[in-house]
């Protein structure tokens, strides 16, 4: 049977078993692409950075706080602005402290906004560990810029209250500060 074979249809099925073989081996290639190209997934998984969790939570109420700062800072500017339209306490307090408070809604309306960006930054970054070191440089000004709240109610309102969660306002971008620090030390 071998031999009544054609020469044609001799080279058709080498010319068939030649491609069948050039094909599997071009699998074969793809297989082992393939398994690198997972090896690097797997070894990109293992890099994920570790601070990402603290970051995106801080970044997340960083932006929330910025947000309420900002919204603080202008109905209190409307207040300082129109002490007419308040009650009476309200309005005598506005003219005991009408410049001081004035001071207060900048500050409050600029860190509102400043901390948006940083929680914004601080999301966007979160998987970066080239960035850790950006991060703690924004987290260790926001907590002078914090001091500098705290300095500033406590001198120029005299409010232990509002101090107060000043102070509690600092545990935030320590936060921020220990997971891009973890992202930093990570190798």
């Amino acid at each position: 049977m071998k031999g009544s074979q054609s020469p044609e249809y001799t080279r058709f099925l080498n010319e068939c078993i030649r491609q069948y073989n050039s094909e599997s081996k071009a699998v074969g290639q793809q297989r082992v692409a393939g398994n690198v190209a997972t090896t690097s997934l797997q070894q990109s998984r293992s890099q994920v950075a570790p601070g990402r969790k603290f970051l995106l939570t801080t970044g997340i109420l960083f932006i929330i706080f910025g947000v309420i700062d900002m919204i603080f800072g202008t109905l209190l500017g409307i207040g300082v602005r129109f002490p007419e339209y308040a009650n009476g306490e309200y309005a005598l307090y506005v003219e005991e402290f009408g410049a001081k408070l004035s001071i207060m809604v900048v500050f409050a309306i600029i860190g509102g906004f400043w901390h948006i960006i940083i929680g914004i930054i601080g999301i966007a970054s979160r998987n970066s560990i080239k960035m850790a070191g950006t991060l703690i440089a924004l987290g260790i000004i926001d907590i002078v810029l914090d001091v500098i709240s705290i300095i500033l109610y406590l001198v120029l309102l005299v409010d232990v209250a509002m101090a107060i969660f000043a102070i509690v306002g600092i545990v935030l971008p320590f936060c921020y500060i220990i997971g891009a620090y973890k992202n930093k030390t990570h190798n």
